[in-house]
């Protein structure tokens, strides 16, 4: 094995390459259930649950590791569109739970991706690169540690608009 491939695998490890690879996952399920309507609606449901504790642990753990004052504003950003990220997750799952129409899941799971997609397009590049840059050992560490082990509690949501 040469000394870059090595790098890389060893990267694909790191606490901001799991939550990279969790933007694939979601946007991979939410992306199956757009092509396949309700037949989709399993991978839809775990999407949403992947989601929603992927916003758990950036908002409970990742952010307020990161206290770099230039940041203030990007994650200001990224609070304020998970909040909305949510709410469209509420919607879907209210549509899911209902007997509406399919083609309102449909629209919802294309808004969805639409958000995801402004929202991942900020969050990496500015979000995590200066994380995998600024956290200290010790704090990675306890990141993937969260990552490994994190639960999104009951009655979990996004903080309040502000």
């Amino acid at each position: 094995m040469n000394e870059a491939t090595r790098d890389t695998e060893l990267d694909a490890t790191t606490p901001m390459a799991v939550l990279e690879r969790e933007h694939q996952e979601v946007d991979a399920g939410l992306e199956y259930f757009v092509a396949h309507g309700i037949a989709g609606a399993p991978q839809l449901r775990t999407a949403l649950a992947a989601l929603r504790r992927h916003i758990f642990v950036e908002e409970e753990c990742l952010f307020p590791m990161l206290q770099d004052p230039a940041l203030r504003m990007p994650l200001f950003v990224m609070l304020t569109e998970h909040r909305d990220l949510w709410r469209t997750m509420d919607e879907i799952d209210a549509a899911l739970d209902g007997d509406g129409p399919g083609d309102r899941l449909q629209v919802l799971g294309r808004t969805l991706l639409a958000q995801l997609d402004r929202h991942n397009s900020k969050e990496e590049p500015i979000i995590y690169a200066h994380a995998a840059t600024a956290l200290p050992p010790e704090a990675a560490a306890s990141l993937t540690e969260v990552l490994e082990t994190a639960r999104v509690p009951v009655g979990w949501s996004p903080g309040p608009d502000d």
